[in-house]
Parts: C-alpha cells; sequence; structure tokens
C-alpha cells in the first residue's frame, strides 16, 4: 500500500489567512479614508480663504462688508444675494467638496452674528465652513458664546474670519 501525501493548506489555515487579510485590508481603507477627509477639510478652507478674499475685496469697494439686510445671509451657492455681491471678485462660488448642498456641510455667511467675550457682545459678520471632518470646530477659540444662524458658534463648524461691523 501506498501511501501519498498530499501538500497544500487546510480549510482552517485558508480561513485564518483570510480574516488575517481583511482586517490588514480594512485597517489600510480606514486610514485611507482619514486622508480623504483630511484633504476635503483643506479643500474647505482654502475656498473659505478665497471667500474671505472676495468679501475683504467687497468691503474696499463698498466700504462695508455684505449686510444681513442687503440679503447677504445665507449658504453660499443658494442664496442669490450673497453671490450677486460676491460674483464680481470670484471666478466661481465655491461648494462643499462634498456637494451635498442642503446637508451637513456647507459654507455659510453670517451678517449679523452675535459675539460675546467676557460680558461684552459685538455684533459681527462670520463666515464658516460647517462641519468639517478631521480639523474640528474653533468657534470657542473666537467667542465665548454665538447668537446668530447658520451655525455659527456650533461646535462642528469652521470659522474663517469675524469681521466687528458695529
Amino acid at each position: 500500500m501506498y501511501r501519498t501525501s498530499i501538500r497544500g493548506f487546510s480549510l482552517i489555515e485558508l480561513l485564518v489567512i483570510i480574516a488575517i487579510i481583511g482586517l490588514l485590508a480594512s485597517a489600510i481603507l480606514s486610514e485611507l479614508e482619514d486622508a480623504r477627509g483630511a484633504a476635503r477639510d483643506a479643500q474647505r478652507l482654502s475656498d473659505l480663504r478665497v471667500v474671505q478674499s472676495a468679501t475683504l475685496m467687497y468691503r474696499n469697494e463698498h466700504d462695508h462688508y455684505p449686510r444681513q439686510s442687503d440679503g447677504a445671509n445665507g449658504v453660499l451657492s443658494e442664496t442669490a444675494g450673497l453671490d450677486a455681491m460676491l460674483a464680481p471678485y470670484l471666478q466661481t462660488i465655491p461648494t462643499d467638496p462634498l456637494q451635498n448642498v442642503g446637508t451637513d456641510f456647507y459654507y455659510y455667511y453670517d451678517g449679523e452674528a452675535n459675539c460675546t467675550n467676557d460680558g461684552v457682545t459685538e455684533t459681527v459678520a462670520v463666515l464658516l465652513a460647517r462641519n468639517v471632518e478631521e480639523r474640528g470646530g474653533n468657534a470657542d477659540e473666537l467667542c465665548e458664546s454665538w447668537g446668530g444662524e447658520g451655525g455659527a458658534g456650533q461646535p462642528g463648524a469652521f470659522h474663517i474670519h469675524s469681521w466687528r461691523i458695529r
């Protein structure tokens, strides 16, 4: 009687190898998604700086920032008033990299937000990205408390700049 040995992996060994490969793939994909979120946040900050420059050019030409009373408040690319005011200074009106306008991610301009520090409340114009993925918000760095609309002062909002208007 001849005994032949068959070489190869058992079913259990194959399942262990497949499980290890699956764990490694999920770890790599998770890191890749974090990198994509950081890249989208970098694009958001870049977009906000462009809009900030346009807002400053508007102020230089009109001697005031875009005002709420003129229809400036709202989500960029959804607010005809603000878009029209900034159009001469921008090639295109930026939208969030996720392009989910009307959801949790958007750019917002509030022409009359209330910013309170040390018990003193000032009325400011603020430009913000509502929700960022990796960087985190900075509302508490600018004001102890906020009053306004559009997410100013919310934990996930990143405020690029605020200007005292009164």
